[in-house]
């Protein structure tokens, strides 16, 4: 999708962290103002390097329909020659026809025959003249080609000129953010924290905190950084993310938006549906018009999550307005989760999310027994306890009021296995089984410090993946079976899977529970 006026990225776009401009010693700054002055100097480096991206992609687009004029004008050349020379055989033909017909003699040539010899000399002339243009025409567009492409690799040059400081101004924002978030890259950082300021600007209601923005990158795409796709200095990523989540639906947008004439798939590094791009994208001059490109798809996603006019001050209005955009309960967890972790363990001006009361409940539902046998004690009984209630439904029993896809749990029932799980339950009545006691909720395990002891690792590591691992996320928890698949209450009920790429996105530890016991 082509850039649009990206040169006026910078224009009318107010900063974050302006203040008197005074540039403050690392010493004496606290981390706000050490980002403040870093993100300035980030977007003084950003405004040119967008300015000739957008450039380049405009000279690749010359480049490119310059290359289909001339292909098509050499495969008019071809045809044009082949017509000539059909032309010149049935000429041959008719002329050898008239001479040998009249004994040898063209001076015995009847006016028919004359007639017919001169309508394919004239025709022979036609094509002649058709084949010359059409080689004139291929002459001319070769130089076209030749030409774009000299001003396409003289742009790839400026670009790759203005990468080099933008990356280093990169470089220093992410000395910065990293002891507070190390997952979070720093121009995903500026794309989320200017997206926020930049819905509020064009909605004074719409007060989006970048932490929920954050949670929604980190959960949906490792902000651009999944399937093998990087995020570039200038914040887009290098490959179309298309797909991630959900399936595909009717296209409705032609593949203007997601390149498929035949369905619609969730687009960018946000995973936003073709729908939610095409209504809330910001089609203004002071943005790239793109998808791939991470602080367009989050003002996007900003102003959707806006849309409903839920209190964002509230769990259940951040926990509605994420569902609208991922339709998956088990999702928005994860997502609101994430984003509650980074915005209570830092200090970087990321905002705040509200708690959930339901989270840090106490719960009397679970009830912990020693089993009988040491069997019974076993990572293999627990696998295959965990196997046994498969299919379960997935339940938080909160009810649609508060969770839109959540279905109330009847008296008698609960989401520790009594007809229903959520994520922790399930993990927990799982130990529970097998006589060890873990936290009830996601919360709970973050906070414990005998659960803690237990942690073998900070992200999920396929060649050190054991069954028994404990998966968790902020919001989300899931049981490793080994060789990357997990059992986890997900979507309407207990599942056993390969990892999903959102979990393994969101894991913030690694937990072995049976090392300990």
């Amino acid at each position: 999708m082509p850039f649009k006026r990206a040169s006026s990225l910078i224009v009318g776009v107010s900063l974050l962290f302006a203040g008197a401009g005074i540039e403050l010693s690392a010493a004496s700054a606290s981390p706000v103002e050490q980002i403040a002055t870093a993100q300035e100097r980030y977007e003084e480096r950003l405004g040119p390097l967008v300015v000739a991206i957008g450039e380049l992609k405009q000279s690749e687009s010359d480049h490119a329909r310059a290359n289909a004029d001339q292909l098509a004008a050499t495969q008019s050349l071809g045809n044009a020659k082949r017509k000539l020379e059909e032309d010149r055989g049935r000429f041959s033909g008719v002329a050898v026809h008239a001479y040998m017909g009249r004994g040898g003699s063209t001076e015995t040539f009847d006016t028919d025959s004359l007639r017919i010899l001169a309508m394919s000399e004239s025709r022979l002339r036609s094509d002649t003249r058709e084949v010359l243009s059409a080689e004139s025409q291929v002459s001319r567009l070769s130089k076209t080609v030749k030409d774009a492409e000299g001003v396409a690799q003289e742009r790839r040059r400026r670009v790759a000129q203005l990468e080099g400081p933008a990356s280093a101004a990169i470089d220093e924002l992410n000395n910065v953010i990293s002891p507070a978030v190390p997952t979070l890259p720093g121009q995903a950082y500026w794309a989320y924290v200017r997206a926020s300021s930049r819905a509020e600007e064009l909605d004074p209601r719409c007060k989006v905190a970048p932490a929920l923005l954050v949670g929604l990158g980190r959960i949906m795409s490792n902000h651009g950084r999944t399937k093998g796709s990087t995020l570039s200095a200038a914040g887009a990523t290098d490959t179309e993310l298309r797909g991630l989540f959900g399936s595909a639906t009717v296209d409705s947008d032609d593949g203007t938006v997601d390149g498929s004439t035949e369905t619609d798939v969730r687009v960018g590094p946000l995973q936003l549906t073709v729908s939610q791009w095409t209504e809330f994208a910001l089609h203004d001059n002071l943005i790239v018009d793109s998808p791939e490109w991470l602080f367009s798809e989050a003002i996007a996603a900003a102003r959707l999550l806006c849309a409903s006019n839920d209190d964002l001050r509230s769990i259940d209005g951040v926990r509605h307005a994420v569902n609208r955009l991922t339709s998956n309960s088990a999702l928005t967890e994860a997502i609101i989760g994430s984003a509650r972790q980074v915005a209570r363990s830092s200090e970087i001006g990321l905002g705040s999310i509200p708690g959930d009361p339901r989270q840090t409940a106490a719960t009397t539902l679970l009830i912990t027994t020693v089993p009988d046998s040491a069997e019974a004690r076993t990572v293999d009984y627990l696998i295959g306890w965990s196997r046994l209630h498969l299919g379960t439904p997935y339940s938080q029993c909160q009810g649609p009021e508060l969770r839109p896809d959540d279905p109330v749990c009847p008296p008698g029932t609960n989401r520790f296995g009594s007809g229903f799980f959520d994520c922790s339950g399930f993990v927990s009545a799982a130990f529970a089984a097998i006589g060890i006691a873990l936290p009830t909720t996601t919360d709970a395990m973050a906070i414990d410090a005998d659960f803690s002891a237990t942690k073998i690792g900070d992200e999920f590591d396929p060649n050190l993946d054991q069954p028994g691992d404990v998966l968790l996320m902020d919001g989300h928890v899931a049981l490793s079976v080994g060789d990357s698949v997990i059992i986890h209450a997900s979507g309407d009920q207990l599942t056993e899977e390969p990892i999903p790429a959102w979990v393994r996105n969101g894991v913030l530890g690694v937990y072995r529970p049976l090392r300990a016991n």
